[in-house]
Order: C-alpha cells, then sequence, then structure tokens
C-alpha cells in the first residue's frame, strides 16, 4: 500500500481512554497465561532460554531458490531480506521486529536462511519497506561443548561419537558434532556447557552500501546530485574481554546545480555517525550490561545518546537501567553536545518468554545548563508467539511520551501529551499458504515546547501543524490463491496554523497470474488500485497500476500513476493539478545473498513542467 500522509489533534481524553483499554487488555493476557500454564507453543524457547536480540538491516526483497521450492523445502514468493543469516545464529522461525522511522512495528519470522543473510516473512503480507530499515531479530544462543573452569565438557571416548578424518578432526560444522553426540537416555543439555564470552573466538562481519541519485528538471539546467555510502559493522569479543562492538557510519555527498551568473554549483559532505558503541555484559553469566558511546538506549523512545548506560536484569526477566550523556539530535549532521540528559528505566516482563512487556522510564535534560525538557514515556508490547502461525493471533503495541511543563514553560503547567501511537493487528490463513491481514492504529504528533533541535528536516508540515491526529485500517484479503484485495482507510485531524481535517481511501487489487511480458520466469504480477485524499484546502484523486516479473535473483516492476489535485483558494488559473508519474524499478540479489543491487527511474510531468530522478543502491554483507 501506498504511504499516507500524516496528521494530527487529539484530547488527552481520547489517549487515556485508548491507554486504559490498551492495559486492560494486558492485564486479560496476563491473566489467560496464567490460567492456562500447560499450554506450551511449539517453538517457543521455554524458561531459561532467554533470547538475544540481534540488531538487522533490511536488504530488500528476495525469493528462495527455486529448486529449493519446487521440492518444498523454501517458502514460494517475494520475501524482505535482511543482513543476519546462519553464521550469525539465525534459525528458521525465529520472530522478527522491523522498526521503520516513525514509530510503526512490523513483525514476522524467519522463512528462509543463508550463510550471511535471511528471507523474513511479515504478518501482512502488504508491507513495503525500504533498504536500510533498521530491526532486530530474536535468537536463541548457541549450545558448545567447549569446557570451561568447573564445568563438564568432552572426556576420553567421546572421539567415537564426533567421527572425523584420518587424523581424528571433525571438519563438520559444531551443531552437527554436538547432535551426534546426544543419545535419547540423555538428558536434553547433557555434555552441554555454555562458553563464557571472553572465551570465544574474534568474530566479526556487517555490511556495507552506497546509495547514488540525481535529480533534475526536464529542461536540464537545475538539479541535484547525491550519494551516500556507509558501513555498518559489529565484533564479538575484539578485546579479549566477551564484549560487543557496534559502528554504523556514513559519508554524505551533495551537489545542488542551478543557473546563475558565476556558474557556481553549491554542495556539501558530512561524515555522519549513527552509532559507535561497546557493550559489555548482559549475558547469562553478567546480569548487569554496561554500554558506552553513541548508543540507542534500551527504551529506545528515549532518543539516541553520547554516553552510558547500565541495566540489570533481574530475577523473572525485569530489567532496570539507567543513563547519562548528551542527546544526538536528528538532524543531517547528528550534531551533540549541548544537551546533557539524565534517564531512568523500568522494563517488566510477564514471564521469561516475553510475550507480555511493558516499560516505563523518565529522562531530564539541560540545554547548555539550562533546564530543558522532562520527559516520561511508556510502552507496552503483547507478541502473539515465536513461530511461523503466531501472526494468527492479535498483537499489541503501544507508547506514550509525556512532557511535563512548568510556569517557566509557555505551555500550561503539568504534563503535555508529545506523541502516541496504538496499533494492533492479526493475520488469518488463506488459500495456497498465504496469509489475510489486519491492522488499527492510532497516532498523535505534536512538537514539545524544548531548547533542543530535533525537527525532523523533512517533516516541513510540523511549521504549520502544532499538533496531529489520524486513525486508520488496513488490510488484504487473497480471494483466490492468485488474486488479493488490498485497502486502507484513514481519518485525521490537524491543529495549529494549518487548522485541517479529512480523509484517505485506497482499495487496490493485486494479481499474480498475469500474462508474462518482459524478462522472467513464470508469469507476471501486478496491482490496480484508487485513491482519494480529502481535506480543508485540496482534494485528491488518483489511480495505480503496476505490472512486473520475477525469477531467482532478479526482479523488475514499472509503475505508472495519475493524480489529480483541486486546491481551495487559488484562482481558476492555479486551482488544479494533474501529475502522471511513471517509475520504473529492478533489483538483483544472488540466492546466497552476499550482495544486493537496485536501481530506479522516476519521471514526474505536471502540466508544462516535470522532473527526471535517477537511484541506484548497491550493497554487500560479509
Amino acid at each position: 500500500m501506498r504511504e499516507t500522509r500524516s496528521s494530527g489533534g487529539a484530547t488527552m481524553r481520547i489517549v487515556l481512554g485508548i491507554s486504559l483499554g490498551a492495559w486492560a487488555f494486558v492485564g486479560l493476557a496476563r491473566g489467560q497465561a496464567e490460567e492456562a500454564p500447560d499450554v506450551v507453543l511449539e517453538e517457543d524457547p521455554g524458561p531459561g532460554l532467554e533470547r538475544v536480540a540481534l540488531d538487522l538491516r533490511v536488504l530488500g526483497t528476495g525469493t528462495a531458490p527455486s529448486e529449493l521450492v519446487q521440492a518444498g523445502l523454501a517458502p514460494a514468493g517475494e520475501l524482505l531480506r535482511i543482513d543476519r543469516g546462519a553464521r550469525h545464529g539465525v534459525a528458521l522461525a525465529d520472530p522478527v521486529e522491523l522498526l521503520p522511522r516513525g514509530g510503526a512495528v512490523h513483525r514476522g519470522t524467519v522463512a528462509f536462511v543463508d550463510e550471511r543473510t535471511a528471507l523474513v516473512r511479515l504478518f501482512g503480507d502488504g508491507v513495503r519497506l525500504e533498504p536500510g530499515v533498521p530491526g532486530v531479530v530474536r535468537v536463541l544462543p548457541a549450545p558448545s561443548n567447549s569446557p570451561e573452569p568447573g564445568g563438564v565438557g568432552t572426556s576420553p571416548g567421546d572421539e567415537a561419537l564426533n567421527p572425523g578424518d584420518a587424523d581424528g578432526a571433525d571438519e563438520r560444522p559444531e551443531w552437527q558434532r554436538l547432535r551426534d553426540s546426544w543419545t535419547p537416555d540423555m538428558p536434553l543439555l547433557a555434555r552441554v556447557t555454555a562458553e563464557r564470552p571472553e572465551q570465544r573466538a574474534f568474530a566479526w562481519g556487517g555490511r556495507w552500501y552506497t546509495r547514488a541519485g540525481l535529480a533534475t528538471n526536464l529542461d536540464a539546467d537545475r538539479g541535484s546530485a547525491s550519494s551516500r555510502t556507509g558501513a555498518v559493522l559489529w565484533a564479538e569479543n575484539p578485546f579479549g574481554a566477551g564484549g560487543e562492538l557496534d559502528l554504523d557510519v556514513e559519508y554524505d555527498l551533495q551537489t545542488t546545480f542551478v543557473p546563475s551568473e558565476d556558474g557556481h554549483d553549491s554542495g556539501h559532505s558530512r561524515l555522519r555517525f549513527d552509532r559507535a558503541s561497546y557493550r559489555l555484559g548482559g549475558t547469562r553469566f553478567e546480569r548487569d550490561r554496561h554500554t558506552f558511546g553513541r548508543f540507542l538506549p534500551e527504551l529506545p523512545e528515549l532518543g539516541a545518546l553520547d554516553g552510558y548506560e547500565w541495566s540489570r536484569r533481574l530475577e523473572g526477566g525485569d530489567r532496570i537501567g539507567a543513563s547519562v550523556g548528551y542527546r544526538v539530535q536528528s538532524d543531517l549532521d547528528a550534531a551533540t553536545g549541548n544537551d546533557l540528559a539524565f534517564s531512568g528505566f523500568y522494563r517488566w516482563v510477564a514471564d521469561e518468554r516475553e510475550l507480555l512487556t511493558a516499560s516505563a522510564g523518565v529522562q531530564k535534560s539541560y540545554h547548555n545548563g539550562d533546564r530543558d525538557r522532562d520527559l516520561l514515556v511508556l510502552r507496552f508490547d503483547h507478541r502473539p508467539g515465536f513461530g511461523l502461525d503466531a501472526g494468527e493471533a492479535w498483537d499489541l503495541h503501544g507508547s506514550v511520551l509525556l512532557d511535563k511543563y512548568s510556569d517557566e514553560d509557555f505551555r500550561e503547567d503539568g504534563l503535555g501529551l508529545t506523541r502516541a501511537l496504538l496499533e494492533t493487528g492479526r493475520s488469518w490463513d488463506a488459500p495456497g499458504g498465504k496469509q489475510d491481514h489486519l491492522r488499527l492504529s492510532y497516532r498523535h504528533l505534536e512538537l514539545p515546547e524544548q531548547l533542543f533541535g530535533e525537527l525532523d528536516p523533512l517533516a516541513l508540515a510540523s511549521l504549520v501543524r502544532e499538533d496531529e491526529d489520524r486513525v486508520q485500517a488496513e488490510g488484504g484479503r487473497w480471494l483466490a490463491e492468485d488474486r488479493r484485495l488490498n485497502g486502507a482507510v484513514s481519518v485525521w485531524t490537524a491543529g495549529g496554523l494549518e487548522d485541517d481535517s479529512g480523509g484517505d481511501l485506497e482499495v487496490g487489487l493485486e494479481l499474480l497470474d498475469l500474462a508474462a511480458y518482459g524478462p522472467g520466469q513464470g508469469p507476471g504480477t501486478g496491482e490496480v488500485s484508487v485513491f482519494t485524499s480529502g481535506g480543508r484546502y485540496q482534494a485528491t484523486n488518483g489511480l495505480l497500476a503496476s505490472y512486473g516479473r520475477r525469477w531467482d535473483t532478479v526482479g523488475w516492476t514499472a509503475l505508472y500513476e495519475a493524480k489529480q489535485t483541486d486546491f481551495d483558494g487559488f484562482d481558476a488559473d492555479n486551482d488544479d493539478l494533474l501529475q502522471h508519474r511513471l517509475r520504473v524499478t529492478a533489483d538483483l540479489a544472488p540466492s546466497l545473498g552476499e550482495w544486493y543491487l537496485a536501481g530506479h527511474a522516476d519521471l514526474l510531468v505536471f502540466g508544462d513542467d516535470g522532473g527526471l530522478t535517477l537511484g541506484v543502491y548497491f550493497g554487500r554483507s560479509f
């Protein structure tokens, strides 16, 4: 589905009502869990095997090798490819959460695993995410038969259970050797001892990527060119102390060329660090976790910090923590150094499976020594469980940000609602192994009063909108194995200088068995949709049609969109705008998933003017 505009303006009473309803759902879910202790999910790791959260990035779309699909050993269709694979401990059915900018949470499970990457099936097939979207995959800690002081390791005679070559060396993967050493009469964890982090061998990996783009008008006398080259690196036990190192750095170049008397173009370059941190502890051997550098706290709503965070895992899985550091602005330079912040949080879990969690955090910050922001964060999550069938239950996610104001501020004393997000959804089985889905969401956004500058440079609407609200429903239903009906409807209000309200509607039909045109294997796929959006100042109506084909490693899509916008308050010569857009995309990803290449070309025509945009993305995992 197409991305819709955000909007706003709600009362505290509505948000509190929704929050109370959500907490009632949380209490009911916990009560049901306590009343049915004998129910165990098939893929549930069970008590004592806490899953480890690994950071990831979306690489793009991908498909499993056709020979495995035909043999029934891999899922068919287009899935999302992530930059974590078997070498990082990822396995089938591991739960995945993707976190695009804006606060939405998309959940799914691992459906196919390569050595360095994996394919993910999301709950709700209509989700489309760009490369680079962050997220986490929760994996089980790998067993090890390495001896540790005071522990149980291998013993004489084990060689007979682990056959090797003529020299006695077994070249098979460790998990295969361990499997052969188990016998039916032995306990599940017999002869397996956990390897301490400082005993592990140094390991590292990551990915690098380059994005490049060119935008120009049809006369080619003005435009811009840009490139972004970055690297995401991780290292385990880099200094022999069992810690983990994370680095996310990007170098940006941009040039703008416009007609001028001196003929000079303007441009800039910048080096940006989104993450540069070192983490110690937080394992089964050490309940305390220490994080240094630039990082996103364990309660991410508190915002990125340059500093230090401590947290401790309590009995039963609850966590408590505190941090101190300088807030990092979300501008192009990721500026820091002017806003000192002190934060603390508590995270409650219903049980060690973490199917139900709730968190609360506070943050107090100072801008150049002056009091700035007093922030309260509330968050809750209900996950339906682990495994491929987890989508067939309602999940729930919510977060609320409240700012406390005093008589020193322009706003009224007390708590002011800055952001609220509540979303729920589930999936149902559909023909051909597919899934129908439905998602409901409510969102409230407004600008807090603070000295710290964190205005999104792309959200120009924020300059005229003090607050925004949106209620939305989105879903898809398979009418047959090759036809799906998609739809989205929302209503919104906005306050401030732009006092507005309206709604959006989109309905589309996705087709998987079209006549074959152009390069590819098998039939073509396409989509036809109509959409409308209306508010106080303008109304927009349009249609969209796309067609594409795919084979093992390559895919392409051609899309056409026509959109008519009518403006209120303009004279007859400027009260409407008809736009035509033609977009062609292509991507290439080898089946092993080590590297990924994608490109697009957009032609936009409106009236006597128009523009052309070209872009390419290249990335490699290692």
